[in-house]
């Protein structure tokens, strides 16, 4: 009987690396029994079913080597189209690969950088698992795959690698396209828990950090479909902050697969970030010199996505207010009395507090909303503590003009105000005196008549303001988005 063609180690190889012969005589006899099969679909489902047993006896000596794993990987590549009943024991395989030992002792060799490059044979074990995936119905070994997929992915390059196979977006779209809500919640927690993972290698520290701190929340409760339709929606968003423009353009694909779906789609004009990744893709099409200018069909759908969703999101908040937290103008209310300053300046400090974690997530449209309005805020809080200081009657200013008190002088011929500090009062009524040390230097103490000074807001609220607004304008030439 013929043997498949490997590119190094045959079936009957492979399994006569068992050294111990205590442990092989099984393997033998079952190994003979092969030649019974006149089918050829049970044959090599039968082929595998002894593999997967090989694995189970010899651990990591059976696959000691990447020469061992090329070798798994041809007999795959060769049998892959065979039937269902062989698929689902190449899958049966590769799970037992993964759940015992001898991963653990390959770590140098991972499944996800083995690959065949022959003329006779091209191929790898990522596009036999999204083969597998898509293919077989079997929730539970769909399952098993994803969570072994999961532990595959260490570095950036695999996660990029599951991203370029269509492996994730594969993960979704069978998800997406499952009626059962209970087998739903379990496809959905597979693209969700893959997903994960790669965000942590691809995404911006903080965005997939806010992602793990939701997913420990919730292994306390059991988690619906619902549930995990939020969590898809917020997944997919966060790779579209994502800094690398092969993940970017997998997502805006994702995403039109949960706009077409519409559980999903109902929960999308609730994920914070949404506005953020439509402004980005929407700029970064358009954007010169961008990658992505050529791609006529990249172009058309971020277009297409945010023209649909941005009035929907605007709709969205005019009913519920701003999904990011935003404060509108005819909200920031400040405080109408001598605190008013104090008062602006918190509520500028908790807006640019606010903008810096969107920015360190790679919201960089929602970061500089937070900046623009923390600056909004502070040049009306200084507007309205001028105006109310200005309007002070005499005996009010008087009170106020302590020594040490920040105040500014108007030129005598009245077109010009200099900073200075109270030094001395002769408190006259209308007629009072204030005497004046001026902030420019050469220029002498001088006392001046109470009518020509006017307070200003004290030296330290004043440097916290222009810090304020200097360090909030700083990330507007930092963001990627400009």
């Amino acid at each position: 009987m013929d043997q498949p063609q490997t590119v190094a180690l045959s079936t009957s190889e492979l399994i006569a690396r068992i050294t111990d012969p205590s442990r092989c005589t099984d393997i033998a006899r079952q190994l003979q029994a092969l030649d019974t099969h006149d089918d050829a679909s049970e044959f090599h489902a039968s082929k595998w079913q002894l593999l997967t047993n090989v694995l189970r006896v010899s651990e990591a000596e059976f696959l000691a080597s990447e020469l061992a794993l090329q070798s798994v990987l041809s007999l795959m590549l060769t049998d892959r189209f065979v039937s269902t009943d062989v698929l689902t024991a190449m899958a049966q395989w590769l799970v037992q690969f993964n759940s015992g030992k001898s991963s653990e002792s390959l770590s140098a060799c991972n499944l996800l950088d083995s690959k065949l490059t022959s003329t006779e044979q091209e191929g790898t074990y990522l596009e036999l698992i999204k083969q597998m995936y898509v293919m077989l119905r079997n929730v539970g070994l769909r399952q098993s795959l994803a969570e072994m997929l999961e532990k595959l992915v260490f570095t950036k390059e695999q996660a990029k690698k599951v991203v370029r196979s269509g492996m994730l977006r594969a993960l979704l779209q069978v998800a997406l396209e499952h009626p059962d809500e209970v087998v739903d919640a379990i496809l959905l927690h597979n693209f969700d828990l893959v997903g994960t993972r790669v965000a942590s290698l691809v995404c911006f520290e903080a965005a997939t950090l806010e992602l793990s701190r939701k997913k420990n929340a919730e292994k306390e409760n059991v988690v619906l479909a619902d549930r995990k339709r939020q969590d898809v929606c917020e997944l997919v968003v966060t790779l579209m902050l994502s800094g690398s423009s092969l993940v970017f353009t997998d997502a805006v694909r994702m995403l039109q697969l949960l706009i077409n779906n519409e559980p999903c789609r109902a929960l999308l004009l609730t994920i914070p970030n949404l506005r953020g990744a439509l402004e980005k893709a929407h700029t970064l099409v358009r954007l010169k010199g961008s990658k992505l200018l050529h791609d006529e069909y990249l172009k058309e759908l971020c277009e297409a996505q945010y023209g649909l969703l941005g009035p929907e999101i605007d709709a969205f908040e005019r009913k519920n207010g701003s999904v990011i937290g935003l404060l509108s103008n005819d909200e920031v209310v400040l405080r109408d009395d001598d605190l008013a300053g104090e008062h602006g300046l918190e509520l500028a400090l908790t807006c640019k507090t606010r903008g810096n974690a969107f920015f360190r997530r790679g919201n960089y449209p929602a970061a500089c909303a937070f900046y623009r309005r923390a600056i909004a805020v502070l040049r009306a809080a200084q507007l309205q503590v001028e105006t109310s200081q200005q309007s002070l009657s005499i005996e009010k200013l008087l009170a106020r003009c302590t020594i040490g008190a920040s105040v500014q002088v108007c030129s005598h011929q009245g077109d010009k105000w200099q900073d200075a500090m109270v030094s001395d009062v002769k408190n006259n009524g209308d007629s009072s005196k204030i005497e004046v040390l001026y902030d420019a230097s050469g220029r002498e103490d001088e006392w001046v008549a109470i009518s020509r000074i006017r307070l200003r807001m004290n030296t330290a609220l004043l440097t916290a303001f222009d810090d304020l607004a200097v360090t909030t304008t700083k990330p507007f030439s930092a963001s990627p988005m400009r």
